[in-house]
């Protein structure tokens, strides 16, 4: 009797113990999630253009060095898509591989800039945007867009016309999303 009772208490303890291991490692897994989940940027006390403003031009600087000019009339005529993301496991492999094709695709007509709210520049995720093609899309710190598009949650889109109008920015949870962000503008 004693002996089936010591061993239900040890498979008991154990039991506890693993489930502690579980729950320790699921707070940790939402601690991650909630990061990625939070907004990209912080107030500001300028106004934020809403769908339908002209954004004013601003620069950025990408990672690679060279600066770049977000917002105003495109000195190309074209228009321009910002695409806000945390990391590839955020936005998804799919999504990211339409990204790709998007930027192939529509290349004539649309700037794509990557927003990068990571900090991993040379790492993982720079290992993946080379293994995806994504390397050649210039990339920007999203913080530095901050200021200027407040993003509620990522990954998501700004998509600017050939004269700097912002026409949409909202979440994208799909490639679908991401594909009826871009209307062909009338020329």
């Amino acid at each position: 009797m004693n002996q089936a009772l010591l061993v239900s208490n040890l498979v008991l303890w154990v039991l506890v113990l693993a489930l502690a291991a579980v729950v320790a490692a699921l707070a940790r897994r939402i601690a991650q999630l909630h990061a990625h989940t939070r907004p990209v940027s912080r107030p500001t006390l300028a106004p934020v253009p809403t769908v339908g403003d002209t954004v004013a031009p601003f620069a950025v600087r990408t990672l690679d060095g060279t600066w770049r000019t977000i917002g105003g009339p495109h000195a190309a005529g074209h228009s321009t898509l910002v695409f806000f993301l945390a990391d590839e496991r955020t936005a998804g492999r799919e999504l990211l591989s339409t990204l790709e094709a998007v930027h192939q695709r529509e290349r004539d007509w649309l700037d794509l800039v990557l927003a990068d709210a990571g900090t991993d520049a040379t790492g993982e995720q720079h290992r993946f945007m080379m293994a995806t093609g994504l390397v050649k899309i210039p990339r920007v710190q999203a913080a530095d867009l901050a200021p200027v598009f407040q993003v509620p949650r990522l990954p998501a889109a700004a998509f600017l016309d050939a004269g700097g109008v912002l026409r949409s920015l909202d979440p994208v949870d799909s490639a679908a999303d991401l594909e009826g962000l871009l209307q062909r503008p009338a020329n």
